[in-house]
This record gives structure tokens, sequence and C-alpha cells, in this order.
């Protein structure tokens, strides 16, 4: 698929919840409180994307990026990140975040919504803590200090962070930007070695059967090498190796850029792509966490692993080198179990009298079929060795008797109605045997589930699914109602532009007219007078007073300076001399116009083409 048809079946596809910008507001106190710590009062106090100035956006930013800026704020009562997007398009990353699917180290966007002007803002989830880069950086003298804490971490980081990748992968897109800065911290102990990070940044993804332009930016010191070379081959083996890349960005603490002893980014671009300039282990990583990178880094794209196996791999690693503690339950916890054991307990006794019932009731039935079965299979097998018996019998006697074969005819047909109900009850007993089944089945389950969290929120989901298909149906309605608006503009657009292009083609034949003939006359004189403004033949707009109304204007000594050129169309303009006050001006249809008349004027024929000129003097042609 070409990736503009990709991208407009995309856009066509890509709905998603609508916020009323009045319930959204920007966090602009100092400091930055989550909103539990704020009174009603204060929460009221901050402006709304309906009513927000500049000093509001620069005290609630908490990011800003190559094309967008993130502040804070929130949605009802939860803490939430509003990202206004400056240049690119808001539907690439709002459409890669839709096609995946809810996962615990993946940023979940809410919705969006607009403002007053209708810019459209994104509301996404809110990591607290920020950028990765920024959190490494200014802990790295706590982690430096403590080397067993500082690898728990990088270990439980990176497995969230190939986690939330191969939900990415999962989902059938491609990240293309991985990297420290990409990646927000929601939580961090070092004291607990507890962390919780999501990734995050999806403005470049794409979908992977997609092929990538040219000219796509990218961000070089990340990219892998075969991607460097062909930007056309972004998979998820290049996104791995940018994953590489990251892990010596984590183990440099955030602290120096990639290949930083090289300044170009061109010789960054070429020198990779020929594998001449790779990175090399910082000072003071362990060799676990950087062997992570390294495997990553593997210049054949096949001889790196896929997230799914980084995930096994990391996993594998971190059990390895930090057994989870067996923690002896309180008191408190034992009775909550033992609640939990006896309510478990009852239903499995429930569970297995219904089994016991089901069986029992399975058994009689399938007895009785059997007995009902035999019994007509047996009168059958009785009835039809008699019919054979009568049947020889009577062939021997009269082959041709009617009678015999009628009979011949009823007991074949009453054989075949006793086995066709010897099989249904035999399908009803296999029926049953199903059920059996599928009671020890539901026994299993029951047996798993001790989580009524989880039950519910799988009904959330399901709810949540029907609301977001109604509101799928609403925001296509809206979008043919806009497109219907937009037609109908086109419509009523169109008369304008045709009188436009009209006046355009007028003015140009007047300018070639004044061109062609412009009036002449004594330096400094009047030669016109239009809608009672006089124009002497110095002002420039003489040229072009073809067209507009010419009146005779007696001057001190009786005479009118007015020149008037004979326009033929068979030849150029001439000038035939001064007009009398009282001279024939010109002459249309036997009617002659004098320049003492109101209504003498110069006239235009059809499209611009000057009528022909008759000029006489007063009392002679």
């Amino acid at each position: 698929m070409a990736i503009d048809d990709w991208e407009e079946k995309r856009h066509q596809e890509l709905k998603f919840d609508m916020i009323p910008s009045i319930d959204i507001r920007f966090n602009t106190s100092r400091p930055r409180r989550q909103v539990r710590n704020l009174s009603q009062q204060e929460r009221d106090s901050n402006p709304t994307l309906d009513n927000y100035s500049d000093d509001d956006l620069r005290l609630a930013q908490i990011g800003v990026g190559q094309d967008k800026s993130v502040y804070r704020g929130w949605w009802g009562s939860r803490d939430v990140a509003i990202v206004r997007f400056r240049s690119g398009n808001i539907d690439t990353e709002a459409g890669a975040m839709l096609r995946l699917s809810r996962h615990p180290h993946l940023i979940t966007l809410y919705g969006f919504t607009t403002d007053a002007f209708g810019s459209k803002f994104l509301i996404e989830e809110l990591a607290p803590l920020g950028s990765l880069d920024v959190v490494a950086e200014n802990l790295a003298q706590e982690l430096r200090a403590d080397e067993t804490g500082r690898q728990s971490i990088f270990l439980d980081i990176l497995h969230q962070i190939s986690s939330g990748m191969h939900g990415v992968v999962d989902a059938g897109l491609l990240h293309r930007d991985l990297s420290l800065r990409n990646i927000l911290v929601v939580h961090l102990d070092v004291n607990e070695k507890k962390v919780l990070v999501k990734v995050s940044d999806f403005g470049t993804s794409q979908a992977m059967s997609v092929q990538m332009h040219n000219d796509l930016s990218i961000p070089c010191r990340w990219t892998a090498p075969e991607v460097l070379r062909n930007r056309r081959k972004f998979s998820e083996k290049s996104d791995v190796y940018s994953f590489g890349v990251l892990v010596w960005e984590l183990l440099s603490f955030g602290e120096s850029m990639p290949y930083w002893q090289v300044q170009e980014d061109s010789r960054v671009i070429e020198e990779v792509a020929n594998g001449k300039l790779c990175l090399e282990k910082p000072m003071g990583a362990d060799e676990v966490t950087w062997n992570v990178a390294s495997m990553c880094m593997q210049l054949d794209p096949s001889s790196r692993p896929s997230f799914l196996k980084l995930l096994f791999h990391l996993r594998s690693v971190k059990t390895r080198l930090f057994p989870v503690k067996v923690i002896t339950p309180t008191t408190q916890q034992l009775k909550v179990q033992d609640t939990a054991r006896h309510i478990l307990s009852q239903a499995e006794l429930e569970a297995q009298k219904l089994i016991d019932q089901a069986r029992s009731e399975a058994s009689h039935l399938r007895q009785m079929a059997e007995d009902e079965a035999s019994r007509i299979l047996c009168e059958a097998q009785t009835k039809l060795q008699e019919a054979e018996r009568l049947f020889v019998e009577r062939e021997k006697q009269n082959r041709n008797d009617q009678k015999n074969e009628t009979l011949i005819k009823e007991l074949t047909e009453r054989l075949e109605n006793a086995c066709e109900e010897r099989d249904i009850w035999k399908s009803h007993a296999r029926d049953i045997e199903k059920e059996l089944e599928a009671a020890k089945i539901a026994l299993s389950d029951a047996s798993r589930i001790h989580d009524e969290e989880s039950s519910r929120q799988l009904n959330v989901l399901k709810s949540r699914i029907s609301i977001l298909e109604i509101e799928l149906d609403d925001a296509k309605a809206k979008l043919r109602a806009a497109q219907q608006g937009l037609d109908d503009e086109r419509r009523q657009s169109w008369p304008l532009q045709q009188e436009n292009d009209k006046l355009k083609e007028r003015n140009s034949v007047l300018e070639a007219l004044a061109q062609a003939a412009s009036p002449t006359g004594t330096f400094g004189y009047v030669v016109a007078n239009h809608d009672g403004q006089e124009m002497r033949q110095t002002d420039p707009r003489a040229k072009a007073g073809i067209g507009v109304i010419f009146k005779a204007v007696q001057l001190p000594d009786g005479r009118n300076p007015l020149m008037v050129k004979s326009l033929s169309p068979d030849g150029p303009a001439k000038v035939t001399g001064k007009i009398e006050v009282g001279d024939v001006l010109l002459e249309v249809d036997g009617k002659k116009v004098r320049t003492t008349d109101e209504a003498s004027h110069y006239i235009l024929g059809p499209k611009g083409s000057p009528v022909q000129l008759k000029l006489e003097r007063a009392g002679h042609t």
C-alpha cells in the first residue's frame, strides 16, 4: 500500500474521545502540586483551554520538543499532560497511539480537545518525573554510589521498555525514534529499587507495511546502519538497534550524546553506515547490561534479537541476579488467604455437586437411550426377519403379489425410523458428555481466578468498547456534515470567482485600449471629467481614460483642448483635429452627439472594440 493511501485510510479511521475544553485546566500553581493537594477553589482559579494567556502557557509548560510543547494540567481529578503541536500532523501521533492496546509500559492517550481558536490538543497520561535522560542525569551520583542497586534498577527499566516495545511491534507499528528522551518516568525509588517507566512520543511511528520516503528526517545517532544506507529499511530490528543505543545512554546516565566525540552528523551517518564507527562501553558499566547493548547493536540485523526475545532474556537475567525474596505474610494477610481458600473450597464443593448431578443425569439418560434403542432395534430386527420370511414365502408363492411389497416397504421404513431414533439418543448423550466436559473446565477456571478486580476491569473494558463504537459512528456523522459544509461553501463561492474573472478580463481590455489610443491635448489642460473628478493631460490616469465619460470643458478662450482619435479597425489611431464648442463629437446609429450635450462620451463596442467615430464641424459634415 502506498504511503499516501495508508495515511488517508488511517485518517478516515482516526476517531477518538472528544473531551470538552472547559473540563481541561492548566496547572499554573507553584510548585506544580498534584490535584489531590489542591483545593477546589485553587483548581477553579486556574485557566481552561477556552480562556488562557501566553503567561499561563509559560507557567504550565513542563517540556518542549521540535514540533510540540507539553503542559501540565488536569482533567477532572486526574493529572494529565496537555500536548500542543506547533508543526506536523497531530493525527500521526494520535493514530499510532490508538492502534496500541492498553499497556502498562506505554503512555495512554485519553482523547483530544480544542481551544477557543480551534487548535487541537492531545490529552495524555502524565508522567510526573519527566523524561528518563533528565532523571538519570540528576540521579547519576546517587546511582554510581550503589552498583548493585543501579544494576537492579537499570535491568528493571530495560525490561519495562522492551515490554512496551513488544506491545508496539504486536500492534504492527515501528517507533523509529526510540531514545532515552522518549522514555517517561512515572515512579522511581532508588532506596526501594522500584521504578516504573513508559514509552512515549509516537509522532514518527509508522505501520510496518508502509514504505518510507527517502527524505524522511531521522535521528541519525540512534539509527541502525542499514537505515542510514537505505532509509526504506526500517524494521523491528532497526528499533532494536535504537534500543541498544538507549542502553548505552542509560549506562552513561544520559550525560553524553551518542558519538559525542564526532560533532558533524554527516560524518556520523557515513561512518556508522559503513560500520567504521561504533559505541564503546561506558566507564563503570557492568558487563551484564553492556552485553544487552552489544547484542542489540550488531551490524547484521538478523543477528539482533527481537523485542520478545529481549523481554525473556532480561527477565531471566533479573531473576538470576536478583531472585524474588519470600515475604512472610502478616496475620491480616493470612486471614484474607484463609477467607479466600474457604470461598474457593465452597465454590469447588458447589461445582463438584453440579458435576456429580450432571454426571448422574447423563448416565441415566444414556442408559435409557441405550435400552430404548436396543428394544426398538430388537423389535425392528424381529420384524425384519419376519418380513424377510414372509417375503420369501410369498415370493415363492406369487412374485407379483402387491401386498407383500407394501408390507416390506412399511417394515423397512419402520426400521429406518428406529435407527434414526437411536441416532438421536446417541447424539443427545454426546451433548451431555460435552456439557460434563465444559463443567470440568469451568471448575478448573474457577480454581485459578482469585482476583475480583480483574473481572471488574474486564467488564469496564467491554462497556468502554461499546461506548467507543457509538462515539465512532457519531464522529463519522460529524465528519460527513463537515464535508457537506465545505461543499456548500465551494458552491457559494463559485459565482464570486466567475465575477472576479470577468472583472480581470474587462480591466485587461481597457488597459490594451488605453495603450492603443490614449487621449492627447495641450500640456496641462483638462482632458476628461469622470464621476465629478477632472483629469488633466499630465495626470497618469489620462492614459487610462478609455471607457470613462468625456465631457467638453470650455476654457476662457472659448476653445476645448480635447483631442479625439478616430479608432478605425482597419488602421492605427489618428488625430483628426481639435473640437470646437458645439461640434459633433460622434454619431451612433444616425444620432449626433455634440460636445455641449450631457450625453457626450467615448463609446466602446462589444468586448471593448471601439465604435468607428464620425467627426463633424458645427453645421458641416
